[in-house]
């Protein structure tokens, strides 16, 4: 499954820090039950069709401009899982998310409401966290 999108939105150079965050963009993104974060290190149960959820855990690597999480997607086999890279500028935040989903054909919908919800809701998500880190 691959999801990529743009977002125009006015950014304001520290909203790196709140998308390097995966109890923010994880909840946000893609729904979760959990988050629990060690470092760089995640692990999230995320909700999926049918009431089960998904065990994922990866990593996050930041540069500049731009957040990747790598995700693997715990106790269904090799190769499920993939990547969420958000690139941000001054207008927009791009959003790739090139996964391997268990009953992909099934689940790949709930993904892609999930981040078109994201895109109605990020503006004032971004603000609300602004505020509460006092950035």
């Amino acid at each position: 499954m691959l999801i990529v999108d743009e977002i125009p939105i006015k950014l304001y150079g520290n909203e790196i820090k709140i998308f390097a965050d995966p109890e923010f963009l994880l909840p946000n993104l893609l729904g979760r039950e959990m988050v629990k974060v060690d470092g760089k290190e995640f692990t999230a149960q995320i909700p999926m069709r049918g009431g089960g959820a998904m065990i994922a855990f990866g990593s996050i690597m930041v540069s500049s401009n731009s957040v990747t999480y790598f995700i693997d997607i715990a106790g269904y086999g090799k190769g499920k899982g993939g990547k969420i890279k958000l690139t941000l500028n001054s207008s927009t935040i791009r959003i790739e998310i090139d996964m391997k989903l268990p009953i992909e054909i099934l689940n790949a919908g709930v993904i892609k409401g999930r981040v078109k919800d994201f895109k109605t809701k990020i503006e004032e998500l971004l603000r609300q966290e602004r505020i509460r880190r006092k950035l």
